[in-house]
């Protein structure tokens, strides 16, 4: 007689904040079980993946060092549990570091940046609303969960209310991440799930 152990699961929502021009906090939701955590990243479309190192639980975030300046990554966590046993890689999420090593403290950018998006879920068209006390050049970003950009737009917001709009009708239903650019400084990081 034997006795096999549960799966492993694999972790979610997967997002990467703060981020800097050479560190990145990974972040994710834990999985019931694990022991703890194995972290790979890897310059967007390369081919080989550079270890991350471990996390124990209950934590669910890594930071990595040793970044390159303005460069898009992806990344994976997987969990691994009782006896070793690894679950599956997580799917892939993204982000891009900053142009310099400030770092983007999301609380005081949200004092100058006051970012909303919706719908969410969205079926065609995403509002993003950025509030600003300041003239600045505004970009939104929406990747895939592989990393891939599928969408960008990009105004100039006036002081006060600004409303932007995503068409995102022509996209594959799924889960993106919207980044929010003001003046090439990362000042917001959210999911959104579209549906057809």
């Amino acid at each position: 007689m034997f006795t096999t152990t549960a799966p492993c699961g694999t972790p979610s929502g997967l997002f990467a904040a703060p981020v800097t021009g050479t560190t990145a906090k990974l972040n994710w939701t834990a999985v019931a079980g694990a022991s703890y955590y194995q972290v790979r990243y890897r310059v967007f479309g390369a081919g080989s993946w550079t270890n991350g190192g471990t996390q124990a639980a209950p934590a669910v975030a890594k930071t990595i060092t040793g970044l390159a300046l303005a460069t898009n990554y992806e990344w994976q966590v997987r969990a691994v549990c009782t006896g070793n046993a690894a679950g599956p890689w997580s799917v892939i999420d993204a982000f891009t570091t900053l142009s310099s090593k400030q770092a983007v403290d999301m609380e005081t950018e949200s004092l100058v940046n006051n970012v909303m998006v919706y719908p969410n879920p969205v079926r065609d068209l995403l509002t993003v609303e950025v509030t600003s006390e300041i003239a600045q050049n505004t970009v939104v970003k929406v990747f895939d969960m592989s990393g891939r950009l599928v969408k960008q737009i990009q105004a100039n917001a006036e002081i006060g209310v600004n409303t932007l709009t995503v068409n995102l009708s022509d996209v594959a239903s799924g889960v993106y991440q919207v980044q929010v650019f003001a003046n090439d400084k990362l000042t917001h990081i959210s999911k959104v799930n579209k549906q057809d």
